[in-house]
């Protein structure tokens, strides 16, 4: 490896955690339980309001300056 470390972003258009945090639990969505178990996760805070075009825009936009 390069001494660069690697990023993927999942976007899960209209998912939430209220939401797949129970059925992660419930054992419905085991790869993403392992995702989240051996990774990181959190909650994306990039528009207002938080619209489906906008978001993924400045997802792009962010990329883009790195």
């Amino acid at each position: 490896m390069d001494g660069h470390r690697k990023l993927l972003i999942i976007g899960l258009d209209g998912a939430t955690w209220d939401v797949l945090m129970p059925l992660i639990e419930k054992k419905k969505l085991p790869t993403l339980e392992k995702l989240v178990k051996n990774g990181s996760y959190g909650f994306f805070k990039s528009t207002f309001p938080p619209v489906t075009g906008g978001a993924w825009l400045a997802i792009a936009n962010w990329r883009s300056k790195q």
